[in-house]
């Protein structure tokens, strides 16, 4: 018989492998005493073979496709329950083992003949009792961690980019943490902050994968940051650890992320993506061509509701609607106008607000909890909140396109000067905070560069 050597190990966050290598020395040992050569060994190190289990165990799905296949017959293991947990994967081996396509057999309990109608009862029982064990510890786990989060401390949960363990801040990793909120607010996207860390030599808490847009929108939708604790997304309570940013703060933060969602496309390539519309139909230009044949048109085709009439040379319109940037920003009624408007007063007491109205849900969850407000008023009055707290999400989304004009109101040359410094994300959201460029279509064929077809929509 073609004998295989199988090891698992549920833990071992260091992977060292010691616990799966004890386990092939004991079941060589076992085949040596039987003479019998193990023609190979499976092993699935830091894998849990429980139904609960997050990772897959390819050692034992390569393991059942030899034993399909015929290349293994005999099944040499530490014990059984480090083959299978799930009654569902021991019907997968009788499957073969009725046939006497497999044999079993465990150093701590010899050999197990799953052929017999005894020895497949004798399985079951034992499989059971594992799964068993199993609900029973994830019941235990769940219990600990909704005990955990009532009382906001950690949950256990891995640790986050940004803190060391569950409480205390990574002095390296805390201040990218708060320097990445900023620069949201200042105008940067996620996919830039990525980009961004990448060339610094930045990696992920394993250290090997690149940071992408998903990843960086992952550290700054953690509620954790704030000093809050979170559960399935919603904000449950505030915790008892220091934060690395104000509530105030992620709260803009998350505000922001959503009102850019409605205008931002997945992919950003330039500075001006967004920013050209069609005057004949209103869809966004797309930039195509190379160098001084580059231009930005109105791209119809299937699936679109463009409608092709629109194109114009890309160098020139830029360079135009930058220089128009530029004045914009460098007058004096524009200052007057971003002093009146209050955007950075406003943003902050909108955001108190938005912390206000969340604890004051908090406030009815514990009435409710305490049997002081029935369900029906709990979540008519929730509902309300809610609606509040969107409205105000909204306005402080609104206010984000105001607030990145700040720091260049009124001050002569000052955006020409930095212009060379900002990434096109933090160019693009100025762009849009200043107005949305009409390109019309052309009067006769040919006019690529008729600058008079530009048009400014500046928000009232």
């Amino acid at each position: 018989m073609a004998t295989a050597c199988y090891a698992r190990i549920s833990l071992d966050p260091l992977g060292e492998r010691a616990g799966v290598g004890r386990q092939l020395e004991d079941c060589r040992a076992l085949c040596e005493r039987q003479g019998w050569a193990p023609a190979v060994e499976f092993e699935d190190n830091d894998a849990s073979a429980s139904r609960y289990a997050r990772k897959r165990r390819p050692a034992y799905r390569r393991l059942l496709a030899a034993i399909r296949s015929g290349e293994v017959d005999r099944v040499v293991t530490w014990a059984t329950d480090r083959l299978y947990r799930q009654p569902i994967e021991l019907e997968e081996l009788l499957t073969f083992a009725e046939t006497g396509r497999v044999e079993i057999v465990c150093v701590t309990s010899g050999a197990l003949d799953l052929s017999t109608s005894g020895g497949r009862f004798t399985a079951r029982n034992l499989v059971n009792a594992a799964a068993y064990e199993s609900d029973i510890k994830s019941d235990r786990i769940k219990r600990q961690k909704r005990q955990a989060r009532e009382q906001g401390r950690p949950q256990g949960a891995p640790r986050a980019f940004g803190w060391r363990d569950g409480r205390t801040p990574a002095p390296v990793e805390a201040p990218l943490v708060l320097a990445a909120f900023e620069a949201v607010i200042a105008g940067r996207s996620v996919a830039g902050i990525a980009r961004g860390w990448n060339a610094a030599g930045i990696r992920r808490k394993g250290g090997q994968s690149p940071w992408n847009a998903a990843s960086v929108l992952y550290v700054l939708t953690n509620a954790r940051h704030a000093g809050l604790i979170s559960h399935h997304g919603e904000i449950i309570r505030e915790a008892r650890w220091a934060p690395i940013v104000s509530r105030e703060t992620f709260e803009e933060v998350q505000s922001i992320l959503e009102a850019r969602a409605g205008h931002h496309g997945p992919r950003r390539r330039s500075a001006f993506t967004g920013v050209f519309r069609c005057g004949a139909c209103g869809w966004a230009l797309t930039r195509g061509g190379y160098r001084r044949h580059a231009s930005w048109r109105c791209c119809a085709g299937a699936g679109r509701a463009a409608c092709g009439r629109v194109s114009i040379s890309a160098a020139p319109v830029e360079q135009y609607v930058t220089e128009a940037l530029f004045a914009y920003l460098d007058t004096a009624t524009l200052a007057e106008a971003v002093a009146g408007s209050g955007a950075t007063d406003t943003t902050a007491a909108l955001t108190l607000e938005l912390a206000t109205l969340a604890r004051r849900l908090d406030d009815m969850a514990e009435a409710h909890a305490a049997g002081r407000l029935s369900l029906s008023a709990y979540e008519r009055a929730a509902a309300r909140v809610e609606a509040q707290q969107q409205t105000v999400r909204d306005r402080i989304g609104q206010l984000a396109t105001v607030r990145v004009v700040v720091p260049f109101a009124g001050k002569a040359g000052a955006l020409r000067d930095t212009w060379p410094t900002l990434a096109d994300d933090q160019r693009r959201e100025l762009f849009l905070a200043f107005a949305t460029v009409v390109i019309h279509p052309h009067s006769r064929p040919g006019n690529r560069t008729d600058l008079a077809r530009v048009e400014f929509r500046r928000a009232a």
